[in-house]
């Protein structure tokens, strides 16, 4: 009797030594599918803002350039050796006859030209650009000057920049990335009383 309980004791233990049921094999499989799942999620995750990051950043990068560039030409303009009345708020720059062009009108003309893409009538500036294989267009609007208005306001180009991205999920509108808006008075502007 004594050898019997021997057995039985020796039996249950060896029980123990053989190694995982199937169900702690099951729910370790589950635990490590769950980590796996939870971390590949979240690198996608990761890899969506870098990507919405890159893209607001170069937006941003082609609106400064924008502006960078009509500083550098509003330091540069000089109406004063083609025009008799080069502080006269109430300019034609534009040859259209009407003298209520001004300061700002006079750079918004130099800009557009150096875009033959652009007429010279036109209120808008517009480019491309592509960064991770999507096309990113900038605008620049030139944001008319009230009626009425006294001539220094004429003096000062005011414009509104807006990226966007070509409409992405089919509802028919672009995808605005960036807005900026910019007032702009040439260094020419600043001579006059």
């Amino acid at each position: 009797m004594l050898k019997t309980i021997i057995t039985l004791k020796n039996t249950k233990n060896k029980s123990f030594d053989r190694g995982f049921i199937t169900i702690e094999i099951l729910i370790a499989i589950f635990i490590a599918f769950g980590f796996l799942a939870v971390s590949l999620q979240t690198l996608v995750l990761a890899m969506v803002f870098q990507v919405g990051a890159q893209k607001e950043q170069r937006a941003d990068q082609l609106i400064q350039e924008e502006i960078e560039a009509l500083n550098d030409l509003g330091s540069t303009l000089n109406f004063g050796a083609n025009t008799a009345d080069a502080c006269d708020g109430n300019l034609d720059l534009d040859g259209g006859g009407t003298n209520n062009d001004g300061y700002g009108q006079g750079l918004w003309n130099e800009l557009i030209e150096d875009d033959p893409l652009i007429a010279a009538t036109s209120t808008t500036n517009s480019s491309t650009t592509t960064i991770l294989g999507r096309t990113l267009t900038i605008e620049g609007t030139q944001v008319a000057i009230p009626a009425g208005a006294s001539p220094t306001p004429h003096r000062i180009l005011g414009v509104s920049y807006q990226v966007t991205e070509p409409d992405v999920d089919g509802d028919g509108n672009a995808e605005v990335i960036a807005n900026r808006y910019v007032e702009v008075i040439p260094d020419e502007a600043l001579e006059c009383p």
